[in-house]
């Protein structure tokens, strides 16, 4: 029972992070001064399926796994060096010591979406909790057939 409830909570907690909204994350407007497909020795691995985007009022490099990026007419691809785009992010102990930020979720231009984070936490919310029933569910069976064996009724 308690792994039932550690993972219906887990799924709870990873539907509540993945539900945020654009306000809830740091946004910076600023001017697109490097845009590739490559920076230094990144990416390590999947090479062309990032994108690499420095704007003039951010220190640090935004590394945006292109394949993460739900459908739109436009896409990242679509931006050029002199664009000024609205970018929101948030940021983690890594980005400092890389110097990159790779937890980018959305890019505006124009006020047009040009990159929206794919969130899979969606999907393994709704897996975690439905792990946790499921346990919930076969630990009750179990515990009812236990105590109706046990009083003679099967």
């Amino acid at each position: 029972m308690i792994t039932s409830l550690l993972f219906f909570i887990g799924g709870l907690i990873l539907l509540y992070k993945s539900n945020r909204e654009r306000s809830d994350y740091i946004n910076t407007t600023g001017t697109i001064t490097y845009f590739s497909k490559e920076y230094k020795e990144f990416p390590k691995r999947f090479r062309g399926s990032y994108r690499y985007l420095k704007i003039d009022s951010y220190p640090y490099v935004f590394e945006i796994y292109e394949p993460n990026s739900v459908r739109n007419l436009q896409t990242i691809d679509d931006l050029r060096v002199g664009d000024n785009i609205e970018i929101y992010y948030s940021e983690n102990s890594d980005t400092q010591v890389t110097g990159i930020n790779d937890n980018v979720e959305f890019i505006d231009y124009q006020s047009i979406p040009f990159f929206i984070n794919i969130r899979f936490e969606d999907m393994f919310s709704y897996i975690f909790i439905g792990f946790g029933v499921m346990i919930a569910i076969l630990g009750l069976n179990i515990k009812v057939n236990k105590y109706l064996i046990s009083k003679g009724y099967r």
